[in-house]
């Protein structure tokens, strides 16, 4: 209904209470708060774990509430020396691995998307899911609730825990199968459980988790300190700044794009993306069936995914009137129309002038269904200083701005006059220009920077010289 939304904050970590699927397709750009409540929710988990080894919660019902003094009822254990799991090794993850290596623990870990370097450096030792379930005596979980997670500790997985082992969960209900937590609590297997959040919140009353000794559970607690909760706060309004300047925010769920990743120049290669996907896609006759980019030099190689989506976004909004095309949902509206998208990167620039640039090439079935390949390059001189460098085999030099006039002529005397007599004619003032010729064929290519816009009355009049092979107006 909300026909106008662009950005939903998630004020916290977990999006499972938003259709991210749906406001993809929609465009509306979705992200969350994963820094926080980081600290908060760490802290949490090591309450819940220091109270579930020392029994602290049963201590003090006795004590407090029937008045016993149970003290040999309630021998615990230490937590030095024992072996933590921590499965994902986030925002939260990582500080929870910094508490345990504060209590003298041995901290293993597993998450697909850190290296064994990064984990390294956080005194981690990277393991696999299947081997940390194997050797933890403390499982923590601290991932979010996708289709690859859901039920991540199963009946399966929990019979191939160590014998005792213990489950902490504050992350969310449904990464934990809860039938399968209760029958590994009552024989054993699962030496204890505490549990912050549930598959259903609030969990009904007689579930059976909750009437159980070797469980404690709190109410979905771990960001509910006011630290936390102003910490979200600020976040999500810095956010929506960020969105207000960019376009893009650096923790958006469902982009590529991370503009705070970038350095200046960086910034640079994304708005030349940006420009040769506008260029092509005002260019190009016929259906696209494929968008390729490649990206030379090192320094840009993490980025050419997110640099094909800029170039796609563009591309696409050249010709698609009736959806709004943005960073968010350019790839799956380039999907629903047959287009293929391929990156690829080349380590140098093969000993040419440039060590970094970027050539977008569009596939095109043409007229009679015949391939055509148009591809267009590109570089940075510095920030403020894109350059058109190449096309085809034409090299020129182009700033990417502005009204453009694109002509593809026979290389014979006085082509350029006439061209420049209709523009003079109709009070056009020609600002730059680029010539280039491809002298196998004897064909030239020219672009023309103009002061104003092409009309379609004079398109058609310079389109009708016979030296004129192909005339078309790009506006950048």
């Amino acid at each position: 209904c909300a026909k106008n939304l662009e950005l939903i904050i998630r004020a916290g970590v977990g999006v499972d209470n938003i259709d991210v699927t749906y406001a993809t397709e929609q465009g509306i750009l979705v992200a969350n708060t994963p820094k926080g409540n980081a600290t908060t929710a760490a802290e949490h988990t090591f309450a819940l774990l220091t109270a579930l080894m020392r029994h602290v919660p049963q201590a003090c019902y006795s004590l407090l509430k029937e008045k016993k003094w149970n003290r040999k009822q309630y021998v615990g254990n230490e937590l030095y020396g024992k072996t933590i799991g921590i499965v994902g090794l986030g925002n939260i993850g990582t500080i929870v691995a910094r508490i345990a290596n504060g209590y003298g623990m041995h901290v293993v870990g597993c998450d697909p998307f850190v290296s064994t370097e990064y984990a390294k450096q956080l005194s981690i030792e990277k393991l696999t899911f299947d081997e940390l379930i194997a050797r933890a005596d403390i499982i923590t979980l601290h991932t979010p609730l996708t289709d690859q997670t859901r039920y991540l500790i199963n009946e399966n997985t929990i019979e191939r825990m160590k014998p005792g082992a213990l489950i902490v969960n504050c992350s969310r209900g449904g990464v934990v199968d809860e039938k399968a937590l209760v029958l590994g609590l009552q024989s054993g297997r699962v030496g204890g459980a505490a549990i912050d959040v549930f598959e259903q919140e609030p969990p009904p009353p007689d579930h059976p988790l909750l009437a159980m000794d070797n469980v404690i559970a709190t109410p979905h607690l771990g960001a509910s300190t006011k630290e936390a909760q102003e910490g979200v706060s600020v976040d999500a309004c810095e956010l929506l700044i960020e969105y207000e300047k960019h376009q893009t925010v650096s923790s958006a769920i469902n982009s590529t794009i991370r503009l705070n990743d970038l350095s200046v120049k960086q910034k640079a290669f994304f708005d030349l993306s940006d420009r040769l996907g506008k260029f092509l896609g005002q260019l190009m006759a016929g259906v696209p069936t494929c968008l390729a980019i490649e990206i030379h030099g090192e320094a840009l190689e993490k980025h050419q995914d997110a640099l094909l989506t800029q170039a796609t976004k563009s591309f696409l909004g050249t010709m698609v009137s009736e959806e709004k095309v943005n960073i968010v949902n350019a790839k799956l509206l380039a999907q629903r129309r047959n287009i293929d998208l391929v990156t690829s990167h080349v380590a140098s620039s093969n000993g040419g002038p440039y060590k970094q640039l970027i050539k977008l090439a569009v596939t095109v079935n043409g007229e009679s269904d015949r391939e055509e390949i148009i591809e267009i390059a590109g570089t940075v001189f510095d920030p403020n200083s894109l350059r058109l460098i190449e096309m085809n085999g034409y090299d020129f030099d182009v700033l990417p701005e502005g009204n453009m006039l694109f002509v593809l002529n026979s290389d014979t005397p006085g082509v350029v006059g006439k061209i420049a007599s209709e523009l003079g004619k109709s009070k056009i003032n020609i600002s730059r220009m680029s010539v280039s010729l491809c002298s196998q064929e004897k064909v030239a290519l020219a672009i023309y920077t103009l002061d104003n816009p092409v009309s379609l009355e004079l398109l058609d009049t310079l389109s009708g010289y016979d030296e004129v092979l192909l005339c078309k107006t790009i506006v950048i």
